[in-house]
This record gives C-alpha cells, sequence and structure tokens, in this order.
C-alpha cells in the first residue's frame, strides 16, 4: 500500500482489487484481513520455537508453549494459497520481482548493521555479501527462495490454471497431495521441495477461485473442520510430543484449507486499513525471523527465557504483549520502508526523466 497504495505479498497492486469473481474490479478485505492474521500465527510459532524457553518452563506454560507453535505453518501455507487464489488475475512483472528482492535486501542490509553494532563485531565483506545473497540462498530465510520461485513460474501456472479442465486440475492437485503428503507419511522421505509445495498450493488456491463449490462455502463445515484439525494439531504436539504441524502434515493441510475458505466466504468490504495493514504482513515476517537477529530480539530485547517461571495468566499475557508488540514494531518499520521505496522511485524516475530531456537537448544542439 503505498499511496498509500497498496501492494500485496507478492507485490500486486492492489489498488486493482478483485471481487470473487475472476476479472471484478473490487476486492473485499476479507484476505487480506488472513493475511494479519496468517502473520499473528507465525509469529505465535516464533515465539514457542525460538524464544529460548529451557527445561526450567513450568508444566502449564509448556503446555500453553505447545498450543501456540502449532499454527505457524497454517500461516505460511495460507499466505502462499492466498496468492493463488488470485493467480488468475495477476501478471507477472520483472519489476515487481526486483522490489520484492529489494524488500528482503533492505532488511538484511539494516539488520546485519543493527547486530554487528550491538555484538561489536567489526564489518566483514564475505559475510555482509553472504547476508545479501540469502534472498537466493535461504540463508537467513528458508520461505524466501521458494516463494520467488513460485513467484517466477506463476505465469506459468496460470496457464496451467487457464487451459486445464476441471477434471484434470483436480487430477494434479490429488496426485501432486499424494506424492507430498501421503508418501512422506508412508515412508518418512519427502520427495519433492518447498517450492513444489508452494506451486500446490498455488494451484489448490486457484481451483477455490475457479470452480464453485458448495463444500467450501459452507462455513459451519469449514469451522467444524478447521476445529477438528487444530486439536489434532494441539493433542499430538501437546499430549504425544508427536509433530503433525508440518507444512505438509495432513492435520496442517486441512486447517489451512478450512481456515482460508471460511476467511473467503466473509462479506468484508473494501477496507482501507486492513489493506495497509496486510501490506506490511512480509516485511514484519523479514524483521522479526532473520536468523542473524533471533537471538537479539528473543532473549535481550524480549527476554522470554526470563519470563518462562511466571504464573501461568502472566505468562499468557506476556506472551500475548510480545506478539502484539513483534507486528506493530514491523508494521512501523515497513510503513517507512514502503515510504523510502516509494520517494526512491520517484526521485529514480526523475533522474530518468531529466537525463533523457538532457540527451535530447544536446542532440537537438
Amino acid at each position: 500500500m503505498e499511496n498509500f497504495t497498496t501492494y500485496d505479498s507478492y507485490g500486486y497492486n492492489n489498488a486493482k482489487l478483485y471481487e470473487d469473481a475472476p476479472g471484478s474490479k473490487i476486492r473485499s478485505s476479507n484476505l487480506e484481513l488472513l493475511r494479519i492474521v496468517s502473520m499473528i500465527l507465525i509469529i505465535m510459532h516464533h515465539i514457542a520455537v525460538h524464544g529460548g524457553f529451557t527445561a526450567e518452563i513450568t508444566a502449564a506454560n509448556l503446555v500453553w508453549r505447545n498450543t501456540i507453535r502449532v499454527g505457524g505453518k497454517v500461516g505460511v501455507n495460507l499466505f502462499i494459497m492466498i496468492s493463488g487464489y488470485f493467480l488468475i488475475d495477476s501478471k507477472f512483472k520483472p519489476k515487481k520481482l526486483l522490489k520484492l528482492i529489494l524488500q528482503v535486501i533492505f532488511y538484511t542490509i539494516i539488520i546485519y548493521f543493527i547486530t554487528i553494532a550491538i555484538n561489536n563485531e567489526s564489518f566483514n565483506k564475505a559475510n555482509f555479501i553472504k547476508e545479501i545473497m540469502s534472498f537466493a540462498t535461504g540463508y537467513r530465510y528458508w520461505f524466501i527462495p521458494p516463494y520467488l520461485i513460485a513467484y517466477i513460474l506463476s505465469p506459468y501456472l496460470k496457464k496451467l490454471v487457464q487451459h486445464c479442465s476441471q477434471s484434470e486440475m483436480l487430477f494434479l492437485i490429488v496426485f501432486l497431495m499424494f506424492v507430498q503428503i501421503i508418501l512422506p507419511e508412508l515412508y518418512g522421505v519427502e520427495f519433492m521441495s518447498n517450492a513444489v509445495w508452494f506451486m500446490t498450493l498455488y494451484l489448490i488456491g486457484s481451483y477455490i477461485r475457479v470452480y464453485k463449490n458448495h463444500f467450501f462455502d459452507d462455513n459451519v463445515l469449514m469451522s467444524c473442520l478447521f476445529m477438528v484439525s487444530l486439536t489434532i494439531m494441539v493433542v499430538f504436539n501437546v499430549k504425544l510430543k508427536i509433530m503433525q504441524y508440518d507444512l505438509k502434515d495432513v492435520p496442517c493441510f486441512t486447517a489451512t484449507v478450512a481456515l482460508f475458505c471460511w476467511f473467503k466466504n466473509l462479506n468484508i468490504k473494501n477496507s482501507k486499513t486492513i489493506n495497509l495493514i496486510a501490506s506490511t504482513t512480509l516485511g514484519i515476517y523479514l524483521l522479526h525471523d532473520n536468523g542473524c537477529i533471533r537471538p537479539l530480539f528473543w532473549g535481550k530485547i524480549m527476554h522470554c527465557p526470563a519470563h518462562e517461571s511466571l504464573p501461568f495468566m502472566q505468562f499468557f499475557i506476556y506472551t500475548t504483549v510480545c506478539i502484539a508488540s513483534v507486528f506493530i514494531m514491523g508494521f512501523i518499520l515497513d510503513i517507512v520502508r514502503q515510504l523510502l521505496f516509494r520517494y526512491s522511485e520517484k526521485l529514480i524516475e526523475f533522474i530518468r526523466k531529466k537525463t533523457i530531456h538532457s540527451k535530447k537537448k544536446t542532440a537537438e544542439a
């Protein structure tokens, strides 16, 4: 949202928002609200996983920590499904890909200099280049490389959706799900990468958009499916110590589809406020989950281990405040980034036009 004209996580201009029908000009903000919910789920997961809590954590607080960690991968899946849902109306533009890469580089540079300043370390050219290139290597953000690959291949996924029949699409999705969800459960071996999984979610989101189905439109059914999936994830994680909340685990996938469809079916009109907040969600992720800043962020700023023995209600309030603080800090910083990018782009365009004008005057002289 940089007009704040809004851009979604892939850089698609949300000034041209769509409704549920492909090709329409106005989009309700229900799925933008889902982006916000997704990021909150991801932050909850990160404080549970990266908070540095020790074996000294009380039993009640351990149950709460293990409960809030199950939603993070659901949030990741939702991010990709949202983009897939709007795939049919989207256009790939190299400029938007560049903006996404520059956004990642922006945060890696800022975080690098903050951490070396706080840790009293000297600048290292090799490490600096390694940090900058993390958008391609996944060195600091595992999510970004498959995210970029899915975006780069989105025009081809769009053609696939447009030219396949419903039965062909359904077969392809079922096959990809079988290979990536069922076979790993049976044999304990991953057959495909996260990039392929992201593209599968793209296709699922597109399928839900293009082919209407009463199953996906029934919010009572979707609520039940989500609650059952969430219960399974929590019980397996808290009671049985078995992880069933990874990207491709069955309960995580069904929870993703159910929550996505539930929000899809909401009737929320276009909201500039929701769209503005949603436009910063990727920036919130880039700020708080860079591997370089995690120990500093959760250990020295939030002091997570120091609060693990609090009475349960105090621990609950503490974690809630931490999650809200991370979101608000990331929101503010990404608004600043959007303004910097906006005015930098205007300055570059101004210089470009001046240069062209000067060359024309020189040629005419």
